[in-house]
């Protein structure tokens, strides 16, 4: 016979051994649109620089010109006219300050429900910008776009559907499980505190 302290402690490490599973699958969902994104912008067509070989030689690339190339994510930020964007490549974003003619050649930037725009930029790095406060950023010269935003699909696990029914249930039934004996303690707790009543 289970002692009543030990049944709710296994039957809670049997189900973190089930969701194990959908919470992988949800991770390779994920990795998916950003393997997708990484295979747009490091093709040999592109020819851009990532942002692991900009931040990881600040100084060698201070100053230079070079090109760079992700999704446009957040909003496009256009100030008179000039405009700001950042541009994620599938491990960081950067920073990309340039005319606001060229920014408006974006049609849509990247979200929860849309991937953005894929864009190709060619500016001058700066690894600390005089002008934006030392930030590290990419004064472009010109955008072109190289892959269209589209909607992105976030559909309902049935796994993790099934899961949150099945705790749901299961809380349920500890609950109910340990109701009479609540009962009974706050019943004598209140005998207790209100004695002759």
């Amino acid at each position: 016979m289970m002692r009543r302290g030990r049944a709710p402690i296994l039957v809670l490490l049997a189900l973190a051994a089930v969701t194990l599973p959908a919470q992988a699958a949800a991770a390779v969902a994920v990795g998916a649109n950003i393997h997708e994104l990484r295979e747009i912008v490091a093709g040999p067509a592109v020819g851009a620089t990532s942002s692991n070989e900009l931040l990881s030689d600040l100084r060698g690339f201070d100053g230079k010109d070079i090109v760079y190339a992700g999704e446009v994510v957040g909003d496009v930020m256009i100030r008179g006219d000039r405009a700001w964007i950042n541009v994620h490549d599938g491990d960081s974003a950067v920073g990309v300050f340039l005319p606001a003619g060229e920014a408006r050649k974006v049609t849509s930037a990247g979200d929860y429900l849309h991937r953005g725009d894929i864009v190709r930029v060619v500016g001058r790095f700066a690894r600390a910008c005089a002008e934006h406060d030392g930030e590290v950023d990419i004064h472009a010269t010109s955008l072109e776009i190289i892959a269209g935003a589209r909607p992105l699909n976030h559909p309902v696990d049935g796994d993790r559907v099934a899961l949150a029914g099945a705790l749901v249930a299961l809380a349920l039934a500890l609950y109910a499980y340990n109701r009479p004996h609540l009962v009974r303690r706050v019943t004598e707790a209140l005998a207790r505190t209100r004695p002759g009543v």
